[in-house]
């Protein structure tokens, strides 16, 4: 697999964080009890490898057993172990995951928990972690280097409900300097479970678009 595709920041970039940070605050120690601040890497929580791997991580270092899981379809349900790396963190190396986008959980002894380390997105009715595992035709899909649009979240009352939602709206590059120009539009509903915010953080819709398609 490409070294261009894993290390896209379309596979990276959730709700949280457009370019995940991986790092904590830590405090040394200093003469005549000062102190000072300084910043430490943390391993990511996901990570697809090169040779098609997925490297996955928590940080658990009281806990007893630490798992993780597929909800589901082309990944499973099953869990597997994670082994403690001797620094804080479990780590297990799972292969053979297809192709597509993941959601996943994670259990520290026995109970399911959030990876704070691992792309976050609200799935499932919950915030859930996820991955999406790229393959060697996904270039179209991640971030090129081309203009990209703006993304706006709009509130309007419910006919229905009564209630306030929102929505979200993506424009093309240029929209605000051509108010004449008319472009067609594409209505995309979330899935079961999801909720408004979907194809924009997992679905990346924003980020999904090359110089073809701008003309």
């Amino acid at each position: 697999m490409k070294k261009s595709i894993v290390e896209n920041q379309t596979l990276n970039s959730h709700m949280l964080f457009f370019d995940p940070i991986n790092k904590v605050v830590a405090v040394k120690e200093g003469k005549q009890g000062y102190s000072a601040l300084y910043y430490k890497p943390v391993k990511p929580g996901v990570r697809v490898l090169e040779n098609g791997d997925v490297e996955f991580t928590f940080y658990a270092p009281n806990a007893k057993s630490v798992q993780v899981a597929g909800i589901g379809g082309y990944m499973g349900k099953e869990k597997h172990d994670m082994k403690p790396t001797g620094d804080g963190f479990w780590s297990v190396t799972i292969s053979g995951i297809p192709a597509g986008f993941h959601y996943h959980e994670y259990f520290v002894d026995g109970n399911r928990c959030i990876n704070p380390d691992a792309p976050v997105g609200y799935g499932c009715f919950y915030p859930i972690n996820f991955f999406e595992m790229p393959d060697d035709d996904s270039e179209f899909y991640l971030m090129q280097k081309v203009p990209h649009g703006d993304v706006r979240m709009e509130l309007y009352r419910s006919s229905v409900t009564g209630r306030m939602k929102a929505c979200w709206i993506y424009t093309p590059p240029g929209y605000e300097e051509h108010p004449e120009k008319k472009y067609p539009v594409l209505y995309i509903q979330h899935g079961v479970g999801e909720d408004e915010t979907s194809w924009i953080w997992q679905g990346k819709a924003n980020f999904r678009q090359t110089e073809a398609l701008q003309h």
